[in-house]
């Protein structure tokens, strides 16, 4: 049941995030990530659960949905970590793909492991031009 509910919460959130992210300037976006007002509300689970989480998170990440895209969803689950007290940077990079046209991405990475928690870059496929 706290799978089904975990999964509910961040699709609910990743589209309350998309519709967000289409209606706010890119400024006041990065304005309010790096505010990270969340501390306040912060959670301590063990590590076992934290590595449920982190599995469910990646399954969840694997899905398309209809109203999301990869910063939508980095966002939507770096709130999420933040108040479960779950470290996590968020990246903002460019890749090119094979046609020559470049893209933009958006993921999470584990800070102590170095692994992206949401689906990322390659390290020789991609440029990282932001993160926090």
């Amino acid at each position: 049941m706290l799978k089904f509910l975990f999964i509910f919460i961040l699709y609910f959130l990743d589209t309350l995030t998309w519709i967000l992210i289409k209606f706010i300037s890119g400024e006041l976006l990065m304005k309010l990530l790096r505010k990270n007002c969340i501390n306040k509300f912060s959670f301590r689970l063990k590590d076992k659960k934290i590595f449920l989480i982190k599995k469910k998170t990646r399954e969840f990440c694997e899905k398309k949905s209809f109203f999301s895209s990869c910063l939508s969803k980095a966002i939507s689950i770096k709130f999420i970590f933040d108040i479960l007290n779950i470290n996590n940077k968020l990246y903002f990079g460019i890749s090119k793909h094979s046609n020559g046209k470049k893209v933009a991405h958006a993921w999470l990475v584990d800070p102590k492991a170095g692994k992206s928690i949401t689906p990322g870059f390659y390290k020789d496929k991609g440029l990282t031009v932001y993160k926090f």
